[in-house]
């Protein structure tokens, strides 16, 4: 295992493996800048400002125990999986992060904040954990996430992406620019908003449930949901709108519309509203 590496003066730390590097807890990383370079994987303990790098061949597992950036010059796993874990303190840089299949990135006591115009987190899977908010621009197929006492706001610009499963105690916002959004897990915002955009596409939510406050849909295609809110504003630009509501229904003021049908069933409750 790699013994504790501490740079004075806060200096930054680089670091170069053929192969593997390892550490354990003991192993702490205490530097301003860390880059890290491996061919096979990396599991680092830090207490580092920053970090970017590249592992050409397999994961990079790294837990920090304060705030950390990723710098612009980024982190990436081409093959390999990337797992970022803060133990306090907030995520954030202007970096992009790219992973082979799944990216892990927890906050477990602060926010998670990388949508800086032209950043990327570019994965197959996606999963975010954090306790006060994540924003994030991404480039990945399935987001999971859970926000124990913040909201969600991802925004994608040119691919699909599919919703395996998401937690909040606020506002969830995932908006995709071409492609459709799908849900093929529940999305829960607690009290908070619920905020779906495919700009050019549909949004095909219905196998699982959608609960929230305020529910605004919106497509250039059809729109199929399944929910449990207390209020819709939807618009199927170019297709068809269908809703299944548990509960009662108020349509909001700025109005369901679309192009083609418009099917709202309530499985219980009343149907109001102003809209």
């Amino acid at each position: 295992f790699l013994g504790a590496v501490t740079a004075g003066g806060n200096s930054n730390v680089s670091i170069s493996a053929g192969n593997a590097v390892a550490a354990s807890a003991a192993g702490l990383i205490t530097g301003n800048v860390l880059n890290i370079s491996a061919n096979t994987s990396a599991t680092l303990f830090t207490n580092v400002a920053s970090i970017e790098g590249t592992i050409d061949n397999g994961f990079l597992d790294v837990t920090e125990t304060n705030d950390l950036s990723i710098t612009a010059n980024g982190v990436s796993t081409p093959l390999g999986n990337t797992t970022i874990t803060l133990t306090n303190g907030n995520l954030t840089g202007a970096g992009n992060i790219t992973a082979d299949q799944r990216m892990t990135l927890s906050a477990v006591n602060g926010s998670i904040v990388l949508n800086a115009a032209g950043q990327l987190l570019t994965a197959d899977r996606l999963v975010l954990a954090a306790q006060n908010g994540a924003f994030v621009r991404t480039s990945v197929d399935e987001i999971m996430a859970t926000v124990s006492a913040g909201g969600l706001d991802l925004s994608q610009a040119t691919k699909a992406i599919d919703v395996i499963g998401v937690t909040a105690n606020g506002a969830v916002s995932v908006a995709v620019g071409t492609g459709n959004i799908t849900g093929s897990g529940a999305l829960d915002a607690g009290v908070g908003n619920v905020v779906l955009a495919a700009s050019a596409g549909d949004i095909a939510y219905d196998t699982r449930l959608i609960s929230g406050n305020v529910l605004t849909a919106t497509a250039s295609g059809n729109i199929a949901l399944n929910t449990s809110v207390t209020t819709l504003v939807a618009n199927a630009a170019g297709g068809t709108l269908g809703v299944l509501e548990q509960n009662g229904l108020a349509i909001g003021a700025a109005n369901v519309t679309a192009f083609g049908n418009i099917d709202i069933n309530l499985a219980a409750g009343s149907l109001t509203g102003a809209g």
